[in-house]
């Protein structure tokens, strides 16, 4: 089995390289072994991503809301809307993203619905055909992998890895 260290230089080698790196976001356990098995490299949370950039660990509430507001430039809704849930995280959420547009975040909903969040929440709204999703997703990783984004996660790596 693989050290923390060893695993950490294989996640830094999948950042650097050319081709396009897409890290899947599992929401359960079956979705990882879903995912894993269609042959994602790397599985992440999100707020396991931002938590571990800080140095911090993921789970414990320990990412503040304006660690987490200074971090985003953009949040994107994909296919689901937090306005509808009145109790629990989602319903949390949708304040977030209010919270995050107040201070200047831009949010974008991409749904074929135009839904409550859409109206109240967006700054825009991207009205895709059902079924269109995978399309739409690799046009956008395409479009950032030619843009060069890089988001600052390979130096943060590299920082995070020379501190350990």
């Amino acid at each position: 089995m693989p050290t923390q260290a060893e695993k950490a230089a294989q996640f830094l080698a999948l950042h650097q390289r050319q081709q396009i790196f897409v890290v899947a976001n599992p929401w359960d356990a079956g979705t990882a072994r879903l995912l894993t098995g269609l042959g994602f490299e790397a599985l992440s949370t999100t707020s396991a991503g931002l938590a571990f950039v800080l140095g911090k660990s993921d789970g414990t509430g320990s990412v503040t809301r304006d660690e987490a507001l200074a971090n985003a430039k953009v949040i994107v809704l994909w296919g689901w809307d937090p306005t509808v849930a009145h109790q629990g995280p989602a319903h949390q959420f949708a304040w977030f993203v209010k919270l995050a547009r107040e201070r200047g975040k831009k949010v974008i909903i991409i749904d074929p619905r135009y839904s409550c969040a859409a109206s109240t929440l967006a700054d825009q709204w991207i009205p895709i055909k059902p079924g269109t999703d995978h399309a739409m997703f690799m046009a956008m990783a395409n479009r950032s992998a030619v843009m060069g984004a890089d988001l600052g996660a390979t130096e943060a790596l590299r920082r995070r890895r020379l501190n350990s």
